[in-house]
């Protein structure tokens, strides 16, 4: 299982697409988690360097939350310099598989069109479950990854481990 997640922790390389989703990692009172900025902060990188691509901030209201992860992302990006045209929020979610979910009805409901090709942005310890989930929804998943701190990263990789074991074990989203 390790081996897998190690695997997947590459990001593709110059791909294209005309839609990304960044995954919601939780948000501190109307701020962004360390680890969800991380993820936006790689999500502006490929904006930046793919003006055509729009970006889907997905991620619903936590226990107690005021305003969705969605909304933190959308205004992050903006703080950031992202035009609000490129920006898609999703706010029903609460899980990951939810996030892939929900972003392909949304998308379905935009386009009038099923959309085959999709690029998840994440942590790299999340990408291979994130992109095992998408395969569910999409054709086409490509992925890139955000880094996670060496300090903190023995913590989410046991996380992760588990999720991924009962994810096989159980073939259940997650």
């Amino acid at each position: 299982i390790e081996n897998l997640i190690l695997q997947s922790q590459k990001s593709d390389a110059n791909v294209k697409v005309k839609y990304a989703v960044v995954l919601g990692a939780g948000i501190q009172g109307e701020e962004p988690s360390s680890t969800l900025k991380r993820r936006l902060d790689k999500s502006i990188e490929y904006l930046n360097i793919n003006p055509n691509t729009q970006i889907v901030a997905s991620g619903g209201f936590g226990k107690g939350a005021t305003v969705s992860e969605a909304e933190v992302m959308k205004r992050y990006f903006q703080a950031h310099g992202i035009d609000e045209s490129r920006i898609i929020k999703e706010e029903r979610s609460t899980t990951s598989d939810e996030n892939l979910k929900y972003t392909k009805e949304l998308l379905i409901s935009l386009n009038g069109e099923e959309i085959k090709n999709i690029l998840i942005i994440t942590s790299e310890y999340h990408m291979f479950r994130a992109k095992h989930m998408a395969s569910r929804y999409y054709s086409n998943v490509y992925g890139v990854c955000s880094e996670t701190p060496t300090t903190v990263m023995i913590n989410y990789a046991i996380r992760e481990y588990m999720a991924v074991l009962k994810m096989l074990i159980l073939d259940t989203p997650q």
